[in-house]
């Protein structure tokens, strides 16, 4: 990919007009999403739920979920998500800017009542905003994004629940050589601990944890994600919001295919002079050379797999009856296909606010290497021995 610096000079004297572009593109995004209502199927949530959390029922057991507080089963936390993002994609940046690449830094979430089936769910979009840009002579062009800010509303027009998505995209020259690192290898104590760790853990469930019972310090029982695979990968991608469209590599190639110079679909390794498919957007989850050629040392897991296992350890700990009003995720470290995380969390704080009995929590996951990859603060509504259960969420 030409990247010269005369180019990147030329590019830094057209800054206001690019930036005009891009926020033309973010003033189109704003109002109501463009796609008919999305009808919540049973088989849907059940689907999302036995992949992302087999071990609780509440999501896809029918006969189980009648008996709970909720008449039926319910979403998994965050569920929406997967009906509709709202991204950009792609910004109007011109070829000289370089490679782009992208970082899910995270998600803020604020909910108010559970997705469920029959739900006919309609999205209000408001204006993505640009947070960071550092144009600078011979650096990186790194844009700080809130690419989606979005109210999910149900057909009696109730708020199901909010989201801000956080993401960092870099435009850099090719190729960016890191450091390599190789694919975890476990001992056999390794194993056997993460083993033990899976065993004993506990879904709650229908045992009711009442706020009186709780106390700052408290620590979460742990959750294992992990040993990771590709097949982590796969579930995480068959739950995309956009898996329709980032299947299409065949239009992915075709579209790179040009006379003047390939598209970033076509990556050159500069040492041999030799050219490899990307395999499409998602292609650094699937391919070693990949993710090398884009600047990473190897193929690396979709961050949601890290949210979700957050998401499992509160509502392990708090139980069918629980109800999480928000959840703060942030990514910070990339986690690596064969890789394993083990989560960790403690309550920081309880108080009671417009009758709601409230506990928050500090989440972290940390991988075997020794770092920790993710950080998340959410607040939980619980029960209480003074209020009995006489309210529902969202009632």
């Amino acid at each position: 990919m030409r990247n010269d610096k005369e180019g990147r000079m030329k590019v830094l004297e057209s800054k206001e007009e690019i930036l005009r572009k891009i926020n033309q593109m973010m003033d189109e995004k704003v109002g109501w999403a463009k796609f008919k209502n999305h009808t919540v199927t049973k088989e849907s949530i059940q689907r999302f739920g036995k992949a992302i959390d087999p071990a609780n029922p509440l999501w896809y057991d029918e006969e189980y979920a009648a008996s709970t507080r909720w008449n039926g089963i319910i979403a998994f936390p965050t569920f929406e998500i997967t009906l509709f993002s709202g991204v950009l994609g792609d910004l109007p940046v011109p070829r000289e800017w370089g490679f782009q690449t992208m970082v899910w830094i995270g998600e803020d979430w604020k909910m108010w009542r559970p997705v469920k089936p029959g739900d006919r769910i309609k999205v209000w979009q408001r204006r993505p905003q640009i947070i960071e840009f550092e144009p600078e002579e011979g650096e990186n062009f790194v844009f700080g994004l809130v690419d989606c800010d979005c109210d999910y509303i149900n057909e009696h027009d109730e708020l199901v629940s909010s989201v801000k998505v956080y993401v960092e995209r870099v435009y850099h020259k090719l190729p960016v050589y890191p450091p390599p690192i190789k694919e975890y290898g476990y001992t056999r104590d390794e194993l056997l601990y993460l083993a033990k760790l899976m065993r004993g853990e506990k879904v709650r469930g229908d045992k009711i944890l009442y706020w009186e019972d709780v106390k700052v310090g408290d620590r979460l029982p742990p959750v294992v994600l992990g040993p990771t695979t590709m097949v982590d990968n796969a579930i995480a991608f068959l739950f995309s919001h956009n898996v329709d469209a980032i299947l299409s590599t065949r239009s992915f190639f075709l579209n790179s295919i040009k006379e003047e110079d390939f598209g970033e679909e076509i990556l050159q390794d500069p040492l041999t002079g030799l050219y490899y498919i990307r395999g499409g957007p998602a292609g650094r989850h699937w391919s070693n050379r990949s993710a090398q050629l884009e600047g990473e040392p190897m193929a690396f897991l979709f961050g949601v797999l890290s949210k979700f296992t957050l998401l499992r350890t509160i509502t392990n700990w708090m139980g069918d009856d629980g109800f999480i009003k928000e959840f703060k995720w942030r990514h910070m470290v990339r986690s690596y296909v064969g890789d394993a995380l083990i989560s960790s969390g403690i309550v920081i704080d309880k108080w009671i606010e417009n009758e709601e009995y409230l506990v928050k929590i500090k989440l972290w996951l940390e991988n075997l290497r020794g770092y920790i990859t993710e950080a998340a603060i959410a607040i939980v509504s619980l029960f209480s021995k003074n209020k009995g259960l006489k309210k529902k969420i969202g009632e």
